[in-house]
């Protein structure tokens, strides 16, 4: 059975290739959203993590405004907010220009291929959150049969299965071709649909972790942090992997280990995609307490967590006459 959606894209969003950020439901099919296993129209936007179209957004837009309507074909991946289900989307449209920045879209789901994990959607948003890191500089957007892409060395994108490569593969994307960087060289490289990828700037000094989750704190799946954060608190990248929570526990009291699990944690997982917020929270590093502040930002499929040191503090139960010249020091400057 084919269903039918009718959406309509409006704003800014739109001009920064951010299609889904700004998607709206007219129609939707009450047997898709059951066939999905979405509660509600709100479910299944959110659930939608990334799309890979014929056209970009700002494309599209170029587009119309000179031919009014327009044939896009393309896939969405669809990752369940809270089952994590995943599933590939395969979709074709009619796009209809309104105004300036607003068009409609009448899509026909053509095929729905459920996964076996949420690997890919996992994969797409740690590539999105280095490059919104700054920690993948050396990209650039390249053009192959008019269609726009970005184009990021093999040696530097993260390791992917088998099957997440052959998942990129049905979305478009292009491994092995050569591209020239200005001033780096010529790199083999992986030309990935500029409509899949959406980064935002984060703004960070080198301490930061990548984490996948749901809307709950019981699925936090670790995938990178940076060396400055593991320097600083003397642990390893497979610590983190194994239990990314009772890892970092060790750095907190009990009273702020609940905490953030009850209150720190939800707060961040339930932030809306594009959304942050901020918590100041005391680690204890090397037998010393220093307040740190934390700012949570959420994307479709990833958590980046940004660390800022601020003043250190001694903890009281270690302190002897050589900390106490130390604080009057640090309090006197």
């Amino acid at each position: 059975m084919e269903f039918t959606v009718v959406s309509s894209y409006t704003g800014e969003n739109l001009e920064k290739n951010d299609i889904l950020q700004t998607m709206k439901i007219i129609y939707i099919h009450p047997e898709y959203l059951i066939h999905m296993q979405c509660e509600s129209v709100e479910e299944y936007i959110k659930s939608l993590v990334h799309t890979s179209c014929r056209f970009d957004s700002v494309t599209m837009l170029r587009m119309l405004e000179t031919e009014n309507y327009r044939k896009n074909f393309g896939k969405w991946i669809f990752r369940h907010t809270k089952t994590l289900k995943t599933a590939i989307i395969y979709f074709e449209s009619r796009f209809i220009y309104i105004t300036n920045s607003s068009i409609y879209a009448i899509s026909k789901i053509t095929s729905i291929e459920w996964q076996k994990n949420d690997d890919l959607a996992s994969w797409i948003g740690h590539i999105e959150a280095k490059i919104s890191l700054g920690e993948l500089s050396l990209f650039k957007e390249v053009t192959r049969d008019d269609m726009a892409y970005i184009s990021i060395p093999l040696n530097k994108i993260p390791h992917m299965s088998d099957d997440i490569k052959h998942q990129l593969r049905i979305l478009k994307c292009i491994f092995g071709t050569n591209v020239a960087y200005e001033m780096k060289g010529t790199h083999r490289s992986v030309l990935l649909p500029k409509s899949l990828i959406r980064p935002k700037t984060i703004e960070h000094d080198h301490l930061w972790t990548i984490f996948s989750c749901g809307t709950d704190t019981k699925t936090i799946i670790f995938m990178e942090t940076s060396k400055q954060c593991l320097a600083w608190l003397h642990i390893t990248d497979e610590e983190l992997k194994q239990d990314f929570v009772k890892t970092m526990s060790q750095f907190h009291e009990d009273d702020v280990n609940e905490k953030i699990l009850h209150h720190v944690f939800p707060q961040c997982l339930n932030l809306k995609v594009g959304e942050s917020c901020e918590h100041v929270l005391p680690f204890i590093v090397d037998n010393k307490v220093e307040n740190v502040k934390i700012v949570c930002h959420r994307s479709r499929s990833v958590v980046v967590l940004v660390f800022t040191r601020m003043r250190m503090r001694w903890n009281e139960v270690y302190e002897n006459e050589e900390c106490e010249n130390e604080v009057c020091e640090c309090q006197n400057a």
